[in-house]
């Protein structure tokens, strides 16, 4: 099972990385949980992994989401929608399929 590494508890210029377990994308993040330090007016539903964009000019707030961990199996699981999607909480595919009679038909 494939995990971020590092501490977690968000020292924002620590390079740490985030590996989905599905599709094998690895990147560094710089903040993991529900407030961004560096981006003031938001707050994500769920803890989730954050890298600044290494194209935008230093203090512009933007963000590049990367993922979170599925609610039921905990893995580590990136936004694509090969590998995961949110409704109400974050559910990597495959146990989305397996558990797909628990969501609405929509």
């Amino acid at each position: 099972m494939a995990k971020a590494t590092g501490d977690e508890n968000n020292e924002i210029n620590s390079c740490r990385k985030f590996t989905c377990y599905r599709c094998g994308m690895t990147e560094t993040f710089h903040y993991f949980g529900k407030r961004p330090p560096f981006l003031k007016s938001i707050l994500f539903l769920e803890d989730v992994y954050i890298a600044k964009d290494p194209f935008s000019p230093t203090g512009e707030g933007i963000f590049l989401f990367l993922g979170g961990h599925c609610s039921l199996c905990k893995n580590v699981v990136c936004q694509a929608e090969e590998c995961s999607i949110f409704f109400s909480k974050r559910f990597c595919l495959s146990c989305a399929e397996d558990n797909s009679s628990q969501f609405l038909p929509e």
